[in-house]
Order: C-alpha cells, then structure tokens, then sequence
C-alpha cells in the first residue's frame, strides 16, 4: 500500500492536539499516541469497500429514479428540464464511475 502521500508532521500533530479537549467529550482516548510516533512503520489501513458499497447504491438509485421520470415524462413532451437532467444524470455517472475507480 505504502505510506500516505502528505505523512504527518508535528505541527499537524501540535493542531491536532487542540483538539483533544473538545473530542474528550465525545469519549476520546485519554492516553491517545499517534501511530506513526510509535511505530514509524506504520501504514494506514486502506478500505475503500464501503466507498464502493455506497457508490454502487447511489448509481443504482439515482438510474432507477432517472428512467421512472423519463419513462412517466416519455408519454408526454419531453421539456428542457428533462434534457437538464439527462446531462446531469450522465455526468454524474462519470464522475461516480472515474472515483470509484480512484480510490480502488
């Protein structure tokens, strides 16, 4: 897998630590230790299959409501919006399809 492509610095780490007090209160760790200070082997678990999960739904979704209008829309006349939402049915699709790609 490697390493992350910006690895953590200790100004990011300073920030960060800010932020413990507010995050305590949602029942953070107290003894909390960055992973790659205690292991500079590190590498952080990569799981995209919830990505995909929720990618592959969306699509699903979003196709089965795109034909059900045009199927209801289909009876009738066709009118700008309809086309409007054809395009950016389409591109949605692509860019859903070129991100679920990216992150396998």
């Amino acid at each position: 897998m490697g390493s992350p492509p910006h690895p953590q610095t200790d100004a990011d780490r300073e920030f960060l630590e800010a932020l413990f007090p507010l995050l305590r209160k949602k029942g953070f760790p107290d003894k909390f230790e960055f992973p790659l200070v205690a292991n500079p082997d590190y590498v952080p678990p990569v799981n995209t299959f919830y990505c995909l999960i929720t990618g592959v739904v969306f699509c699903v979704l979003t196709s089965c409501v795109v034909c059900i209008r045009l199927w209801v829309r289909s009876r009738g006349l066709f009118g700008p919006d309809d086309w409007a939402m054809l395009a950016s049915f389409v591109s949605s699709i692509k860019l859903r399809s070129k991100y679920q790609l990216s992150t396998n």
